[in-house]
């Protein structure tokens, strides 16, 4: 369900991280699904990028839930 949840996160992300990728969001946040669009648009002219990312993404999954645990154990 992590995994989902992450790729979900991947494919539409808020809009204070797209407000890096479009700064215009600040001041107009409807323009949050263009950014979106957008961003698929740059993801698949850039294929075998976004296919490196996306194996080291679903890798490191289960390295990124432990260190998650471990800094709620301990407070941060």
């Amino acid at each position: 369900m992590g995994e989902v949840k992450a790729l979900l996160y991947l494919a539409f992300p808020d809009r204070e991280h797209m407000k890096d990728f479009l700064p215009e969001l600040e001041d107009h946040p409807a323009l949050l699904p263009a950014a979106w669009v957008k961003r698929w648009y740059l993801g698949l002219r850039n294929k075998e990028r976004v296919k490196k990312s996306l194996e080291n993404f679903s890798g490191n999954v289960e390295e990124a839930k432990s260190q998650w645990e471990l800094l709620k154990k301990i407070g941060l």
